[in-house]
C-alpha cells in the first residue's frame, strides 16, 4: 500500500527504533485520551462529559473489534475468538497480553503494563496523584469494563456471553483484565 511506504520511510528518516517509536506512539495516544477526556468534562460537565467519554469508547470497541476479526480471519464468533480479538486490540497498543484461561466458556486475560496510565503518570507527574487525575482513571476503568461488553454485544454474542473488565492498574490493582464468560441461563 502506497501510505503504508511513506509512513516507514518517514520513520526511518526520524532515525529512532522501533522501541522508541512504540515509546512515543503509546505516549501521544496516552495523552490524547486524557486530553479528550478534559476537554468533555470541561464543555459537557462531569455527567455528560463522562457519558460521551464512554460513548467514544464503545465506538472505538466496535470500529476494533470488525477490524480485529477482519485481520484474524475469525468466522466463529466464540469465546475464544472473542479472546483473540482483545488481545489482538492490546497487540495494537502494544500492551503484552498474557491469556490466563481459555476455554468454550470462559477467557481471562491480563494486562501487566499500560500505557494510559503509565505515560500520564510520567507526563503530568503530581497532577497524577490529583482529584482530576483520580476521575479520569476511574472513568476510564468503567471504559474498559464496557469496551469489553460493547465488543461480545457487537460480535452478536452479547445475550449468552458477559464481556467485561473487574481489575485496572489505573484504579490500583496490580494487572488489568479481561473477561468473557459464559452467563449463567436464568
Amino acid at each position: 500500500m502506497e501510505a503504508d511506504r511513506y509512513h516507514e520511510e518517514a520513520v526511518t528518516k526520524l532515525g529512532k527504533s522501533f522501541r522508541e517509536q512504540m515509546n512515543i506512539w503509546a505516549m501521544a495516544y496516552a495523552v490524547h485520551d486524557f486530553t479528550v477526556w478534559r476537554v468533555l468534562r470541561r464543555e459537557l460537565g462531569r455527567k455528560k462529559g463522562r457519558a460521551v467519554f464512554i460513548k467514544i469508547w464503545a465506538e472505538v470497541a466496535r470500529m476494533s473489534a470488525d477490524s480485529a476479526v477482519k485481520t484474524l480471519g475469525i468466522t466463529k464468533v466464540d469465546i475464544p475468538a472473542l479472546g483473540a480479538v482483545a488481545k489482538h486490540g492490546y497487540s495494537v497498543i502494544a500492551c503484552p497480553y498474557t491469556v490466563v484461561k481459555d476455554t468454550a466458556d470462559e477467557h481471562v486475560g491480563q494486562v501487566r503494563e499500560c500505557p494510559f496510565h503509565r505515560y500520564n503518570s510520567e507526563i503530568f507527574g503530581d497532577h497524577a496523584k490529583s482529584d482530576e487525575m483520580r476521575d479520569y482513571w476511574e472513568d476510564t476503568a468503567d471504559c474498559t469494563a464496557n469496551y469489553f461488553k460493547t465488543m461480545a454485544e457487537h460480535l452478536g454474542r452479547g445475550k449468552e456471553v458477559e464481556g467485561t473488565s473487574d481489575k485496572f492498574i489505573c484504579t490500583g490493582d496490580d494487572v488489568c483484565t479481561v473477561i468473557f464468560r459464559r452467563k449463567k441461563k436464568t
